[in-house]
């Protein structure tokens, strides 16, 4: 299904998702989140530890509150 929006002649268009201050900031601690879960996660498997595995899902899913 393609959707299509249909703008007048001259009429400005506006932006689907704003990018407010408070919402930069929600992304930027979700995406820091997330690359410190994936470490854990990878440096968790590669030790063959349970601990830094369990962590870094934590982390994995806290990174997704914040979106």
């Amino acid at each position: 299904m393609i959707v299509q929006n249909v703008v007048a002649a001259g009429a400005q268009l506006t932006p689907t998702i704003s990018m407010t201050p408070k919402r930069a900031l929600k992304f930027s601690v979700a995406f820091t989140l997330f690359g410190a879960s994936m470490h854990y996660l990878v440096s968790g498997r590669k030790e063959a530890s349970l601990n830094k595995m369990i962590t870094g899902a934590v982390l994995a899913l806290a990174s997704l509150l914040f979106l």
